[in-house]
């Protein structure tokens, strides 16, 4: 359930807690859930000039933000590599003041990822609420996926709300 590095929920109880919530949300409309789907930016680089174990500093320390920048009723997960999920309980607005406090956070943040290596961290994210148009988790994560690029395709480090993507 908790991945070793980040301390924070895996992939697999990400799917498993997310499909047990979005089952719900779809039989019950006033059941309100969001998405945020969030990417360091240019993870690459960090591994490739200061190595992996820099990279996993890097990762640790963005796992303590979202746990601390997240409520004890939200699930903070590592979805994969330097990618996050956090399922919300509530409609995207709330989802939307969470990633601009993640991102504050970030901004005012420095991590150590080796002796006298400092690191200022940014992410991309997707942010999506779950309406009726939406037939599978699969559909929700891959609606909220379109929205997470479409912030790294403009300019990174900033979130997109997939309702306004056409």
């Amino acid at each position: 359930m908790i991945d070793d590095l980040t301390q924070v929920f895996n992939k697999r109880y990400f799917k498993l807690t997310a499909e047990r919530e979005f089952q719900k949300t779809k039989k019950n409309p006033d059941h309100k859930m969001s998405l945020i789907l969030l990417d360091i930016d240019h993870f690459k680089k960090v591994n490739d000039t200061y190595g992996h174990i820099a990279g996993d500093r890097a990762l640790k320390a963005l796992g303590e933000i979202l746990t601390g920048s997240a409520r004890s009723h939200d699930f903070v997960c590592r979805y994969g590599g330097e990618e996050f999920a956090i399922l919300l309980m509530e409609p995207v607005e709330i989802a939307q003041l969470l990633t601009e406090r993640i991102m504050k956070k970030l901004h005012n943040t420095e991590i150590e990822l080796g002796p006298g290596i400092q690191y200022k961290m940014t992410a991309s994210f997707g942010l999506s609420s779950i309406d009726q148009s939406i037939a599978s988790l699969e559909d929700w994560i891959e609606k909220t996926d379109r929205a997470l690029y479409e912030s790294k395709k403009t300019g990174r480090n900033k979130f997109t709300i997939a309702s306004t993507l056409k």
